[in-house]
């Protein structure tokens, strides 16, 4: 039992560890999907569902306000509830699956537990992004996340410069007070791309929203020319 336990949880690491290097690295993913996908033929039922037409991201069931209005017990049976194509249109829309691995499972079931527990690792990635330490030595605070609305955690960092955002919706990211104060009179649109971004975040990076270098010349009242989003190590991030 003891070493079944053992090989489950190298199997799970490798797992991880070829799903990370094929969000980076295109050329290893198409040739990891095509290594799996010669593994075993594709039966007729299989085939039928792999060709169901995906539906498209604007009729996908906001799954995040589903998450944060159930329980989690509740949660995971209304999403085993969803249609097979609609759960593996939440699957691409989520891009929870680099490595492709769902792509010949056929039962509802399964696809439904997948994205249950990658949307719970997700969105408690953020929770950890504070030490014990730092914990009792920073002070927390409440606000409506500026990318959302939902309610939110921060914490300062960067001299106070910059609020470190965790929020259930758009997991993680750090934005500088300036950019935060420009994104209230930016459109709607604009906010929804940097939530969408901050939830793409890889596990060893984070997103950063700030204002970068401006010319002088331009126009500082809108808002668009002085708004930037970057992806940044969080090795590399200020604290």
């Amino acid at each position: 039992m003891r070493n079944e336990k053992i090989i489950t949880k190298l199997l799970r690491n490798l797992a991880d560890l070829l799903g990370e290097e094929a969000a980076r690295n295109p050329a290893f993913r198409e040739r990891l999907d095509d290594i799996l996908s010669s593994l075993s033929p594709v039966s007729p039922n299989t085939a039928k569902i792999r060709g169901m037409p995906a539906v498209p991201d604007q009729h996908l069931p906001d799954i995040y306000a589903e998450r944060s209005n159930r329980s989690e017990g509740d949660f995971r049976i209304w999403l085993n509830d969803q249609p097979v194509p609609v759960l593996r249109s939440l699957i691409r829309s989520l891009d929870i699956d680099p490595t492709r691995r769902t792509s010949k499972w056929t039962e509802s079931e399964k696809l439904s537990e997948f994205i249950a527990d990658s949307l719970r690792a997700r969105m408690s990635k953020g929770s950890s992004f504070l030490t014990r330490r730092e914990t009792f030595m920073t002070k927390e605070h409440m606000q409506d996340c500026p990318l959302c609305q939902r309610p939110a955690r921060y914490i300062l960092v960067d001299y106070d410069n910059r609020k470190y955002f965790r929020c259930e919706q758009c997991t993680e990211f750090q934005i500088s007070r300036m950019a935060e104060k420009r994104l209230v009179d930016a459109p709607q649109e604009w906010r929804d791309d940097y939530a969408r971004k901050a939830r793409e975040a890889h596990g060893d990076s984070v997103l950063v929203i700030r204002v970068p270098s401006m010319n002088p010349s331009l126009t500082t009242g809108n808002a668009q020319i002085a708004i930037e989003g970057e992806y940044v190590l969080r090795s590399d991030l200020p604290t």
